[in-house]
């Protein structure tokens, strides 16, 4: 079946919409949620602000939207990365790394901040269903990694799925050690393998350490 190619209008209204999208993460980078307004947003992208009322209703569906642009393509990179490793322990490691290295360029920071300010329970069900999937499509990687590493032999078969993906997980909140991460480059990334190594430590099995 032949896709017919997009009119000009809706290729014009997705172009702008993606600006928005673009300007809108800028500004909460800078500012954090509370502070971004749709006025400075329209300003950056040189429109009205009832123009971008016309994408999206409000500031939390704008911001919504955006999450779910940049976990689709977060998620799209893992599975690049996970496609072209070997074993469960080095696509694991990689993913780990691929994941650790959006904390550096502080991307992950926006989207936890952003998910703490708004209130998931208030939100539309279908576009909440929406989220949570996205999370769950991640946790099926790591979940799939894991128990694969412990069937090989690679990861240790006394240790629950859970307990690993927790620990896993417990890497990623950057509150714990935000000031260490972006003190300067060369820190960062030592301080990335050297939490790479703990964890792969705990988890590997006998013959693997």
């Amino acid at each position: 079946m032949t896709i017919a190619p997009f009119s000009l209008k809706e290729k014009q209204r997705l172009e702008r919409e993606a600006l928005i999208l673009q300007a809108a993460e800028e500004v909460l980078e800078e500012k954090g949620y509370y502070a971004t307004s749709m006025d400075e947003i329209a300003a950056r992208v040189g429109i009205a602000k009832g123009t971008i009322y016309a994408h999206f209703p409000g500031k939390e569906e704008l911001v919504v939207a955006l999450l779910e642009r940049n976990m689709r393509t977060f998620l799209q990179g893992i599975d690049a990365i996970v496609a072209r490793q070997t074993t469960a322990r080095v696509r694991l490691e990689a993913l780990l790394r691929y994941i650790m290295a959006d904390l550096l360029q502080k991307q992950v920071q926006v989207f936890a901040s952003v998910t703490r300010s708004l209130d998931f329970e208030r939100q539309d069900p279908e576009r909440e269903a929406r989220l949570r999937g996205l999370w769950q499509g991640l946790k099926e990687q790591i979940v799939g990694l894991i128990e694969e590493g412990k069937a090989s032999g690679e990861f240790k078969q006394a240790l629950s799925t859970q307990a690993m993906l927790c620990a896993f997980f417990s890497l990623l909140d950057t509150r714990r050690f935000q000031k260490h991460l972006f003190a300067d480059a060369q820190g960062s990334q030592q301080l990335v393998d050297e939490l790479i190594a703990i964890y792969f430590a705990g988890i590997a099995s006998d013959r693997q350490s």
